[in-house]
């Protein structure tokens, strides 16, 4: 009982004293939820909801190569824990009496202090920037459709021409560009092969679909995928925010998705769900 808020305790029972067992289900089972998510409550046998110290490096691993873990996390010029926390404070100490000379000397143009010994700040405007602006690169309609992309990306790398038929025996003529376009956004947007062919414009639904079956195979999936990743590799872009040369690092977004059913994943979110619950997926290459 002592889990329960003193209202809920009040609830729990009736005017006879008695305990009310199925609303005390009810709240229990929630409670378990709320603590298994917030990591108060543990499961041995799972991996997502064990104890924080079962994530942990075992402490017999840790004694044997613990100078191999700094040397691969980069931590070895902090590992002396006092001598760092030392050298942070005496920073720190020596910035603050940097920044107070300033202000008692009036060199910051930015504090200003009233009569009644109080003050304020001000923002510094921002430098403007000379480069180009990036609008006039885009189209005028301040859309690009998701075809226009594809196609784009398809007249760069080709990654079109990895889909081989599966049956070369029986092979037909190859589909057009589009039907291929049709069916990735069929299936990448979780339209459906049906539904896309409905709504699109001369694309014919028995082609798609012989499409889909011939060509789509996993093989071909991640022979399209490497040539795209391939080209990205040639891009100056990507080599911008690399520190290590060799080390890549991916800054991933995840995708929601409603569940109709009772789940510990689940949450709420109004912003990209309304009043359903649902989860967040990461998928990356």
């Amino acid at each position: 009982m002592t889990c329960f808020e003193p209202y809920e305790q009040r609830l729990l029972v009736d005017e006879a004293g008695k305990l009310r067992v199925s609303l005390y289900k009810a709240l229990l089972f929630r409670k378990v939820a709320e603590a298994i998510r917030a990591g108060t409550l543990n499961l041995k046998h799972s991996y997502k909801y064990r104890s924080l110290d079962d994530y942990l490096i075992p402490k017999a691993a840790w004694q044997a190569h613990r100078d191999d873990y700094l040397h691969r996390a980069d931590l070895l010029p902090v590992i002396h824990c006092q001598q760092t926390l030392q050298t942070l404070a005496d920073r720190l100490d020596q910035q603050y009496h940097h920044t107070n000379q300033h202000l008692l000397h009036g060199a910051n143009p930015h504090f200003h202090r009233h009569k009644d010994h109080s003050f304020h700040l001000s923002t510094p405007k921002t430098q403007a920037d000379d480069s180009d602006p990036v609008h006039t690169l885009l189209p005028r309609q301040h859309y690009i459709s998701l075809v226009e992309v594809l196609s784009t990306v398809h007249r760069l790398t080709g990654f079109l021409n990895a889909f081989e038929p599966w049956q070369v025996k029986y092979a037909r003529s190859r589909p057009p560009d589009k039907t291929f376009l049709a069916g990735i956004v069929g299936y990448g947007c979780f339209i459906g092969i049906g539904k896309i062919a409905r709504i699109s414009k001369w694309i014919n639904v028995t082609e798609l679909e012989t499409t889909v079956h011939g060509y789509f195979t996993l093989e071909n999936l991640h022979a399209a995928n490497d040539l795209l990743l391939t080209y990205m590799d040639q891009l100056e872009l990507p080599e911008v925010y690399r520190r290590y040369a060799g080390r890549l690092h991916t800054s991933s977004d995840g995708q929601k998705y409603g569940v109709a059913v009772e789940s510990l994943n689940a949450a709420y979110s109004f912003k990209y769900l309304g009043k359903d619950p649902g989860v967040s997926v990461y998928t990356f290459i």
